[in-house]
């Protein structure tokens, strides 16, 4: 039965690829199949042959992860531990965190990214635009962030929000960055 299974998500992914260059990959330990891009990620963990896809693979569709999972950027994501480089349209999971988050990003525990332009939805959100290695640098438009607690950049709606760039650092209900 496992034979079978193997055998078809095979034979499925080379017909979706018929014209896009696939090359085994075995060496470094990112994923079973080395591709540009792929309409969709099926993962358990995230790393170690544990996704079909590499983890550089852009995924323009569906990202599924059963316990973890780490891609490059993609479209759709799904996995209690999601991790993207850059994330599309919508990402959920327990845990989020995307290097550049461009839609939404909802998750009930802690949604973490290092710069925010869409909307970051959950109990405790991050953004990482106000370290020190952002200082000097200017976002073409400022994210939106709704939870329990807000950090960072961008504009807050929540119990708490710091954002250092705001007339005052530390403020319930709403905040938003002036400076």
């Amino acid at each position: 039965m496992k034979k079978i299974f193997i055998l078809s998500a095979f034979l499925a992914l080379f017909s979706c690829f018929a014209q896009v260059p696939i090359e085994m990959e075995i060496s470094d330990g990112n994923g079973a199949v080395k591709a540009e891009w792929s309409p969709i990620q099926l993962g358990f963990l995230p790393h170690d042959y544990t996704q079909i896809f590499t983890e550089k693979t852009e995924i323009y569709g569906l990202s599924v992860g059963l316990f973890g999972l780490k891609q490059q950027s993609s479209v759709l994501s799904f996995a209690p531990f999601c991790l993207l480089n850059k994330n599309y349209f919508f990402q959920t999971g327990a845990f989020a965190g995307t290097g550049k988050n461009y839609a939404l990003s909802v998750a009930p525990v802690l949604n973490a990214a290092e710069l925010n332009y869409g909307l970051q939805a959950g109990v405790f959100n991050l953004e990482n635009s106000c370290d020190k290695k952002y200082k000097g640098q200017k976002k073409p438009f400022c994210g939106i962030q709704m939870g329990l607690v807000n950090v960072g950049g961008g504009i807050q709606i929540g119990f708490l929000n710091f954002n250092p760039k705001g007339f005052i650092p530390c403020f319930p209900i709403v905040n938003f960055p002036i400076k």
